[in-house]
């Protein structure tokens, strides 16, 4: 590999001028300055990066986790990192999960090997052995989408409970009464948000019985809680997906048994995905706004980095509910 001590012989110059051309810095001739260039383009010269982050405690990269990357609203969020990270001068390590615990726990790992600046976070479950490893990393920190509760960590999230009520309240302001409601995963605070919104809602037009079945946020999971729905023959006229995914999940199977919508089974999703404008019928569904959770968790997280001081902010960012055809508006 080639080093600063050998573009410094090369172009016949002290190692520290050498750097300060390098590092792009005041103080040289025009004449060394032109030496120590013409060194490094002969020689192929590349700054070594682990080298510098040892000297000055920053290696300029950060560490994204996410728990899959299929699903279409995590990229949206990746992109919103990525931005903002290029726009401050940092590289972005990602490392997708795919919902498994050890590669979780792998990346964490990884990332403290690595020595990134900071790590923006999004557990696949609220499993304590990897929180605790996560809250044991001294690196700067922020978590997006899903709250750890009791952590204190500063996270970004859209306002789950608001956007639920609102998916909720517009099908039984359509005149709609047993909405199955298919949930994420239990241990995440995003689903139990979400189902909080839901229960709001009908606890507002005097209903108290609940239609809660279970998913994961995936789309075969969408479609394994219709088709138990229907085989248990539960009595609905509309569904509320936690996620899009599972929304349209639900309406292939619901498609596939002859079964219309909007007209006999309302749906609503929640994400907004490309998809989701795209499905025959299109999909209503709340909008989270994925690229601006994504900027705004990198600014937090370089906040950090350059104060030096730990936050503990929840930036709470507004749902929208999107309208289209699988639940046009009644009222």
């Amino acid at each position: 590999m080639v080093t600063i001590k050998d573009v410094a012989k090369k172009a016949g110059v002290s190692i520290s001028t050498a750097s300060l051309v390098i590092n792009n810095k005041a103080g040289v001739s025009e004449r060394l300055r032109a030496k120590v260039l013409a060194a490094i383009e002969e020689l192929d010269y590349r700054p070594n990066g682990m080298a510098r982050a040892l000297k000055s405690k920053k290696s300029k990269v950060l560490g994204l986790i996410i728990p899959d990357i299929v699903n279409p609203f995590f990229p949206l969020v990746v992109r919103g990192v990525e931005a903002a990270a290029l726009r401050y001068g940092y590289s972005l390590i990602l490392g997708n999960t795919d919902g498994k615990l050890e590669e979780e726990a792998r990346y964490l790992e990884l990332f403290v090997e690595k020595c990134v600046d900071g790590i923006i976070f999004i557990p696949a479950s609220n499993f304590k052995k990897n929180i605790r490893t996560f809250l044991r990393i001294e690196s700067p920190k922020v978590v997006i989408d899903r709250a750890l509760e009791g952590t204190g960590l500063p996270t970004v999230m859209t306002d789950n409970i608001t956007g639920a009520y609102l998916a909720t309240r517009h099908l039984l302001a359509n005149g709609r009464r047993r909405i199955l409601f298919i949930s994420g995963p239990q241990d995440l605070q995003a689903s139990q948000d979400r189902y909080k919104g839901y229960k709001k809602a009908l606890g507002e037009f005097g209903l108290d019985e609940e239609l809660v079945l279970n998913g994961d946020y995936t789309f075969d999971s969408g479609k394994r809680v219709m088709e138990q729905a229907l085989k248990e023959k539960l009595c609905f006229d509309a569904v509320f997906g936690a996620n899009d995914l599972m929304a349209l999940g639900a309406m292939v199977v619901l498609s596939e048994n002859k079964i219309k919508i909007p007209e006999d089974v309302e749906v609503v999703g929640y994400d907004n995905i490309l998809f989701s404008s795209l499905s025959k019928p299109t999909l209503t569904t709340v909008e989270q706004p994925a690229y601006q959770m994504g900027y705004e968790a990198t600014r937090l997280i370089l906040r950090q980095i350059y104060s030096k001081k730990e936050l503990s902010e929840c930036k709470l960012l507004e749902p929208k509910l999107i309208v289209r055809e699988s639940s046009p508006q009644q009222y």
